[in-house]
């Protein structure tokens, strides 16, 4: 069995509890950036809302194990899979369910029409990613005992993501960089809600049957049916970037900002959605404030206060204002155009610094490296680590995580060309 955080800290022994079993792969549940999310995950924080009791999820990846723990009333309620080779007699089933489709990844380029047996013979002898509750479709059975075919289940992209698979593909931070092709399944898979206790399953029932119709209700039931999903509305509250209307409750700064500043207020959301995912009240171990993560001496830098940092218009405006005076840096300034290139060592700058980026230009420059193009200067920063290597360049400002700031450029620049897919300038 495992056990995944709880959704709540416990400080009072007396506390009530509900706490809610999820059979790894259920629909209606995932987890997203170290947060329970999901439909089911949004109704029974309401439910224990309306119960005066506080949450605890438990996740289960043997079934058996969660249906022992539904029997001796450890667990109050357990989502799981329906499938026609379970029978669940014993046990009380609610109103409670939600399906939804799945799909397979592979790392092989396939045509999008390819048959569903053709695709089973295509894929010898490379990777395949499917959900773990696909191996309850027909498609997942043939696959799994298909010869030739390694199935990634645990672990894979698609294990705890079950909302409309299709777009992972379009997500290189939470994908596996090699996977070509993917394809959604025709079949979905549904998850049932049970309980052992008679009194947990008609107050449960009564409430579900009001709530799911009330305004709150149909909220939660349309945000996870949208087909247009970029990256998954998680229960903190904020939005990353989920709509064609809308990237963030900030979008009218960003744009108020980049107006006055002559900037894109897509990168500056995209860059927002890299350091702190849309939170202004945060506050990282290095004393970064705000949505934009900015530390106090860049806002002296500015004339800002750092009371000001937590001051969402005020926290872009000294990021919007840093980012043009590092695409102004002397050392990269006029020596190339406004590409993508560019665009990726003005980020990698605006994260490590420009004393570090202009040990990464020297570097190339004294190697006959072209210091412009990004894929060649990302093989030197990937290096900056490496104690022995800085110190056999003579570097200035010595070492830095080069794979954080490559992880946080490509980071930046995938959420930048989703935002702009659905936003004109």
């Amino acid at each position: 069995m495992i056990i995944a955080p709880s959704i709540v800290a416990i400080n009072n022994i007396n506390t009530k509890l509900i706490v809610v079993g999820i059979e790894k792969g259920s629909s209606g549940f995932f987890e997203y950036n170290h947060e329970y999310s999901g439909f089911f995950n949004d109704i029974f924080k309401v439910w224990a809302r309306y119960s005066r009791q506080e949450l605890i999820i438990k996740e289960f990846s043997n079934y058996d194990e969660l249906i022992k723990s539904v029997k001796n009333k450890s667990v109050d309620y357990a989502i799981v899979i329906e499938s026609p080779d379970r029978k669940i007699d014993s046990i009380y089933m609610t109103n409670l369910s939600y399906s939804e489709s799945y799909s397979i990844a592979s790392t092989k380029k396939l045509p999008e029409n390819i048959s569903n047996n053709e695709l089973l013979d295509s894929l010898k002898g490379y990777d395949t990613y499917i959900s773990d509750g696909a191996k309850y479709l027909d498609f997942g059975k043939k696959a799994i005992i298909k010869n030739g075919i390694y199935i990634h289940n645990e672990d894979s992209i698609l294990n705890t993501f079950t909302i409309d698979k299709n777009f992972f593909i379009n997500v290189r931070r939470y994908n596996d960089k090699r996977i070509k092709f993917t394809k959604k399944l025709n079949q979905s898979i549904r998850s049932i809600v049970i309980t052992k206790k008679q009194g947990h399953k008609e107050k449960i029932n009564h409430w579900y049957k009001k709530y799911i119709n009330s305004y709150g209700g149909k909220k939660i039931d349309k945000r996870y049916k949208r087909g247009n999903l970029f990256y998954h509305y998680t229960n903190n509250g904020y939005i990353r970037p989920v709509s064609t209307s809308k990237t963030s409750k900030y979008d009218n700064i960003f744009k108020k900002v980049a107006s006055i500043e002559k900037s894109d207020w897509r990168l500056l959301s995209a860059i927002a959605y890299a350091e702190s995912r849309y939170h202004n009240d945060v506050v990282s171990g290095q004393n970064a404030v705000g949505i934009m993560q900015i530390l106090p001496r860049t806002a002296r830098i500015y004339g800002y206060k750092s009371e000001e940092l937590l001051n969402p218009y005020a926290n872009i405006m000294i990021a919007t204002k840093h980012l043009k005076k590092t695409a102004q840096n002397k050392i990269l300034k006029g020596d190339y155009p406004s590409t993508d290139d560019s665009l990726s060592i003005i980020v990698a700058t605006y994260n490590c610094g420009s004393g570090h980026i202009e040990d990464v230009i020297n570097i190339a420059l004294k190697n006959n490296i072209n210091p412009y193009e990004w894929d060649s200067l990302s093989t030197i920063i990937s290096k900056m680590q490496d104690t022995s290597f800085v110190n056999s360049q003579n570097t200035k400002y010595g070492k830095f995580n080069g794979n954080q700031v490559i992880k946080y450029v490509e980071e930046v620049n995938n959420a930048y060309q989703t935002i702009k897919k659905h936003h004109s300038k």
